[in-house]
């Protein structure tokens, strides 16, 4: 997710979202439940591993990234 090559692809998406908006559709679509999917597994492996207490990862990993987005 925050990988070079990965930041590259995004901010191209992103300045580009105004000329082609099912692009920027398609993309965020797509890789948004990627980036859930694998944000919660990180967080129930910590839970697992160190004990930290959440109840609920994959919607930890919506809030988080919804935050995120807006920051």
């Amino acid at each position: 997710m925050t990988s070079p090559d990965a930041l590259m692809l995004y901010r191209i998406v992103v300045s580009e979202a105004g000329h082609f908006p099912l692009l920027a559709q398609a993309f965020w679509e797509n890789t948004h439940e990627v980036a859930i999917a694998t944000l919660a597994g990180r967080l129930k492996d910590q839970s697992e591993k160190d004990g930290l207490r959440i109840t609920d990862p994959t919607f930890a990993a919506e809030r988080f990234l919804r935050f995120v987005r807006r920051g």
